[in-house]
C-alpha cells in the first residue's frame, strides 16, 4: 500500500535560504548597530549644561545665571509645554514625526525631487531628531554633516524614543542670542513658563529657531 502524500508542501528551497539570508542579516545588522552605538554614544554635554534660575517661596524669580557655555539654558519636558504650541512645532517642522524613526523618506525623497527638477530644494527633509542631532554637536550646513545628522538622528531615536528626542529639542532650540530651549525662551520674551502660551507666543518660539538672529524681538520687534 502506497503512503499518502502529505497535503502540506514544504516551501522551495531557494525561499528557505532567502529566509534564512533575511534572518541572518538583520542579526547581523543589529549586533553591527549597538556596537556602533556603544562606540559612538551621542554627546549629550550641551543639553546637560543647564543655567540656574532662583525662585522664591512664592515662585517670583529672583536671580540666574548662565551655563557653563554661557547659555541661558534650561531644561524642559514636553509635558510642561503647551499643547498648542506642540501641535504647531509639529505640523511646521516634522508632521510624521510621530511615526518615523529619526528619518523621514518622504521628506527626503520631496527634497532630492526639488533638487533634481528644480535646482534647489525649496522645503527640507530634516526631521526635529535631525536637527536636535545638530543641536547637540552644531556644525556646517554640507551634504556630510546632513548624512551624519540622519544616523545620529536613527540613534537618538534608537535610544530616547519620540519624546525623548522631543525633550532634547525643547531644551536646545536657539531663540535669540544665549537663550536656548522653550523654558528659557519664554521667560525671557513673555515673562511666564510655557505651560501657557497664547498663539502669537506659540507662532514666535517655533519660528525663532529658523532664524534666531533676524527675529530677536528686542533688536528686530516687526520681523518678529
Amino acid at each position: 500500500m502506497t503512503r499518502p502524500e502529505s497535503s502540506q508542501k514544504h516551501p522551495p528551497s531557494w525561499l528557505r535560504l532567502a529566509m534564512a539570508g533575511g534572518i541572518l542579516a538583520c542579526l547581523v545588522g543589529s549586533i553591527l548597530a549597538l556596537t556602533l552605538d556603544h562606540l559612538f554614544p551621542p554627546d549629550l554635554r550641551r543639553a546637560h549644561a543647564q543655567a540656574l534660575v532662583l525662585y522664591d517661596a512664592t515662585h517670583t524669580r529672583l536671580d540666574g545665571r548662565v551655563s557653563t557655555d554661557g547659555s541661558w539654558r534650561l531644561t524642559t519636558n514636553h509635558a510642561a509645554v503647551d499643547t498648542a504650541y506642540l501641535a504647531l512645532l509639529l505640523k511646521t517642522e516634522d508632521r510624521r514625526f510621530w511615526w518615523h524613526p529619526g528619518v523621514d523618506p518622504f521628506s527626503i525623497l520631496r527634497a532630492a525631487g526639488q533638487l533634481a527638477f528644480r535646482g534647489h530644494i525649496v522645503s527640507g527633509g530634516s526631521t526635529l531628531a535631525m536637527q536636535t542631532a545638530r543641536l547637540l554637536t552644531p556644525h556646517r550646513h554640507t551634504w556630510r554633516g546632513k548624512i551624519q545628522d540622519a544616523l545620529r538622528a536613527l540613534q537618538l531615536e534608537w535610544r530616547y524614543g519620540h519624546t525623548g528626542v522631543l525633550d532634547l529639542y525643547l531644551t536646545l532650540a536657539p531663540e535669540g542670542g544665549a537663550i536656548e530651549g522653550i523654558t528659557a525662551g519664554s521667560l525671557f520674551w513673555f515673562g511666564h513658563e510655557p505651560a501657557h502660551l497664547n498663539p502669537t507666543e506659540a507662532a514666535l518660539l517655533v519660528a525663532l529657531p529658523r532664524r534666531p538672529t533676524t527675529l530677536r524681538p528686542d533688536r528686530h520687534p516687526q520681523a518678529a
